[in-house]
């Protein structure tokens, strides 16, 4: 499993998503508010299952309407659900999820898209958040400023194994590595390691702590 902090780097624009078109009736719109704001109050280090009966009560619905609300965000690619299996959280078709903890992921372009996310974003930042750092980055990274990224290692079939490890890096640094990875996938043809962007390191800051 990635570990790697949960987005939290937006506003939620409400009253967007209260006067939207594309959510057809309250339901929806209400629906989408409780998942973003339960994801900004609980998923601020890892991602939680969320149960189906406590959002019931939140929206004040029953379950069969709950459920046919939350297909309808799915279907509209603003939410992503996951169960986690063999601890490796994956998306399964809606028959196979039935006795399954649930975990929400979004589909943070398109909201931020429809105008229903507003994303913040550091001026030092030259990437969001979380961002997949690849060989084409190169270009855009400083060699004299930190950057902090996580690493997490790969199998053969691209499932990520152990624990993901907190880095600093100077950018001349940063950029060998980047070189050195996109060699290795020219060699091997898979990744082997996969890095996300985690902001501009500040003297002092506990982040490897």
């Amino acid at each position: 499993m990635k570990v790697i902090n949960p987005k939290q780097n937006f506003e939620i624009i409400f009253q967007n998503i209260l006067t939207s078109d594309v959510l057809t009736n309250s339901n929806q719109k209400v629906l989408l508010l409780i998942l973003l704001s339960n994801h900004k109050k609980f998923n601020t280090r890892h991602y939680s299952f969320t149960l189906s009966d406590e959002i019931c009560t939140m929206l004040n619905v029953t379950n069969p309407t709950f459920r046919k609300e939350r297909d309808i965000l799915e279907k509209l690619n603003l939410i992503i659900i996951k169960t986690k299996k063999h601890g490796v959280l994956k998306i399964e078709q809606i028959a196979n999820r039935k006795h399954s903890n649930l975990y929400y992921y979004f589909n943070w372009q398109r909201l931020n898209e429809l105008g229903f996310i507003e994303v913040k974003k550091s001026f030092n930042d030259i990437f969001e958040i979380g961002h997949k750092l690849v060989f084409q980055d190169i270009s855009k990274i400083k060699d004299e400023v930190y950057y902090k990224f996580t690493s997490q290692s790969l199998d053969n079939t691209g499932q990520e194994i152990g624990t993901a490890t907190k880095n600093v890096r100077i950018g001349k640094e940063l950029k060998i590595n980047l070189k050195v990875m996109n060699n290795d996938f020219k060699r091997i043809k898979r990744e082997d390691t996969i890095c996300y962007y985690q902001g501009v390191y500040k003297e002092g800051e506990s982040y490897l702590m």
